[in-house]
């Protein structure tokens, strides 16, 4: 296995702010290297948020390889199953998920209306094993919480799992290898070219599922207008607060999207509608910017307070000082 990079608090900083999704991904790095003795080399963007702008940066920061979704119009034709090079870089490549297979595990898995269901480990062999020939690398991206969470352990999700590596190597020309393994491996084959955000959520695979309606975009947008006043008080309870109110899935439970991917939205929220969500969402964010603003007033309090107690004691001293001057003055006339 390998440890990857990724924002500290799984957050869409990059839109809005590249100090504070650099200052995230270094969070996230050091702690991976505090308690693993890893230092990442391949990143890994909230929910695979990804464009060519991300692709640059990331290659700044000294990493090798980034993940990002196959998508079929940027793929147009191709197949994700090549290393690829994103366009506008000259070192770092990419590794495209092949959604198709992931979500047959990720998502269909338990479907019992699937056409393919029940999926055992040498049926989803058989269709790793039709790649050879046409591709080098298979990657198969998906949430860690797949494996008994989304797919409850009475599916047979572990049976899955513990049969398929045996399965995948039955044939000579398939194993397994750590993305940074591959990168070293494998060359860049083709460009891939992604001007626009693209993600790994929902059918349309941009930024939808996240800044679609006006509640999602006002929330984000006045959350992040706090970075200068949240960084300046220096205070790392309040920064930390603010680092964790920037979650995407709090942007995420939101989503007015009542077409293809409705349904998967309702089921990891948390709350009755999206607009249960923008109401409380707003509602701590408004307790979260008071706060600010109160350390802010307790500061100028403070400050004031201190300047005068100076002024105060500066007036003492000159006051304590004048008696004993007039004394002096007295006592030489009368001598």
């Amino acid at each position: 296995m390998e440890f990857l990079s990724e924002t500290y608090y799984h957050s869409l900083s990059f839109i809005y702010s590249k100090d504070e999704f650099e200052r995230q991904v270094k969070m996230h790095d050091e702690k991976i290297l505090k308690y693993f003795g890893q230092k990442p080399k391949i990143f890994r963007n909230t929910e695979l948020i990804y464009n060519n702008e991300i692709a640059a940066y990331i290659e700044n920061l000294g990493f090798k390889g980034i993940l990002c979704e196959g998508v079929d119009k940027l793929l147009n034709g191709r197949t994700p199953n090549y290393v690829y090079q994103p366009k506008g870089t000259t070192k770092i490549k990419a590794l495209l998920k092949n959604y198709s297979l992931s979500d047959d595990i990720a998502f269909r898995f338990s479907d019992v209306n699937w056409n393919e269901f029940p999926l055992t480990a040498d049926k989803f062999a058989s269709w790793v094993h039709k790649i050879a020939g046409n591709g080098e690398v298979l990657n198969l991206f998906m949430d860690y919480e797949t494996f008994g969470e989304h797919q409850w352990e009475s599916t047979g999700i572990f049976d899955f799992l513990s049969h398929l590596p045996g399965e995948i190597m039955k044939h000579k020309d398939f194993g397994f290898l750590t993305p940074s393994e591959v990168i070293a491996k494998y060359p860049a084959r083709d460009e891939y070219d992604a001007k626009d955000y693209t993600s790994w959520a929902d059918a349309e695979r941009d930024l939808s599922a996240w800044l679609s309606n006006s509640m999602e975009q006002e929330s984000a947008k006045r959350l992040y207008a706090l970075e200068e006043k949240v960084m300046a008080t220096g205070d790392a309870e309040l920064i930390r607060t603010w680092g964790k109110l920037q979650t995407s899935d709090h942007f995420y439970y939101m989503c007015t999207k009542f077409w293809s991917d409705g349904d998967v939205h309702k089921y990891f929220s948390p709350y009755d509608s999206p607009y249960d969500a923008y109401i409380y969402f707003m509602n701590v964010y408004s307790d979260f910017e008071a706060t600010i603003d109160n350390f802010y007033n307790k500061k100028s309090i403070a400050k004031k307070s201190i300047a005068k107690t100076s002024k105060k004691a500066l007036t003492e001293k000159i006051v304590e000082k004048e008696p004993k001057a007039k004394k002096s003055a007295a006592a030489k006339v009368k001598k």
